[in-house]
């Protein structure tokens, strides 16, 4: 988050009061209180109309609540008052994948990673939108970037192993799979992807293995009729 911009028309005092409602929005964020939260975004900027952060926090809010328009509004009001801001380019990326503006988002997450060289969840998300436009080695690219610069990255090598699935390389997807359940053994999509290979491998105890593992753990109702139609073909 940036810094409240200095300001020779707004008093230290407004500042600090703006910063202090910012503040108790944060904590209505976190409780799910969206209306009262907006209502403290908007007394921030009344004190402090070139808040950049409020703006960005005003957007986050927007994005919950399916206000694209209005989210997107948002975090431009905070890149044109901090354009150095990386975290700003990466929210407003957020907001386009969310509408579908795949050129958009890329070129924001882009630009975050030209502030930022090491924010990993840019280039997680520039990696997924990659593939959603069939830009298979661009996207690989970014997502092999993701898990070097975030080991622990589980859901990061999950795509990952996807990707790989569509070039062919059997075994490094079962690979990455494997090493997503190791960073987070309740995450359900990788056992379900590593379980289809084991199927076609003809690794059938560990198909089943994992296929269990998906029906204890998820709570996607496709997810665990794919898992349990596969299951159903095994036994």
């Amino acid at each position: 988050m940036s810094s409240i911009p200095t300001s020779t028309t707004i008093s230290t005092v407004a500042l600090e009061e703006a910063e202090a409602h910012l503040v108790n929005a944060r904590q209505m964020v976190n409780r799910h209180e969206w209306d009262e939260a907006l209502t403290e975004i908007a007394e921030a900027l009344r004190l402090a109309p070139d808040y950049a952060a409020a703006y960005a926090q005003r957007g986050d809010v927007n994005l919950v609540l399916g206000a694209l328009d209005e989210a997107l509004a948002d975090y431009t009001a905070a890149l044109e008052r901090d354009a150095a801001n990386a975290a700003y380019y990466y929210d407003r990326g957020v907001a386009y994948i969310a509408g579908g503006e795949l050129e958009n988002a890329v070129a924001d997450f882009s630009q975050a990673i030209d502030l930022a060289p090491d924010l990993v969840d840019a280039f997680y998300q520039r990696g997924l939108a990659y593939a959603d436009r069939d830009d298979r080695d661009r996207a690989l690219d970014d997502l092999a970037r993701a898990v070097e610069i975030d080991q622990e990255y589980a859901e990061a090598f999950y795509h990952l192993g996807r990707l790989l699935v569509l070039d062919g390389r059997t075994d490094d997807a079962i690979a990455r799979f494997t090493t997503a359940i190791e960073q987070d053994d309740e995450y359900d999509l990788p056992y379900l992807g590593r379980a289809l290979l084991f199927q076609e491998s003809g690794r059938v105890a560990e198909a089943i293995a994992d296929l269990e593992a998906v029906l204890e753990l998820s709570g996607d109702d496709e997810t665990i009729a794919a898992a349990a139609a596969r299951l159903a073909e095994l036994r």
